[in-house]
């Protein structure tokens, strides 16, 4: 939804930025509670797509 968002206000917005690309290195994991693995981003942690990534996609091509 929220790049549904961005997409219909591309002409205002300039650039969207992903801290980190692969779950591997994900800020995330291990906190706040040590041994817990969070995997918020678009690539798994072998930098496969993940079905968020194909969701990303098919917003821009519509």
């Amino acid at each position: 939804m929220i790049f549904d968002v961005l997409h219909q206000n591309r002409d205002k917005i300039s650039s969207v930025t992903f801290w980190c690309l692969t779950d591997r290195t994900s800020w995330l994991n291990n906190f706040p509670i040590r041994g817990r693995l969070d995997y918020p981003l678009l690539f798994d942690s072998q930098h496969q797509p993940k079905k968020a990534f194909f969701a990303v996609k098919d917003v821009f091509t519509k």
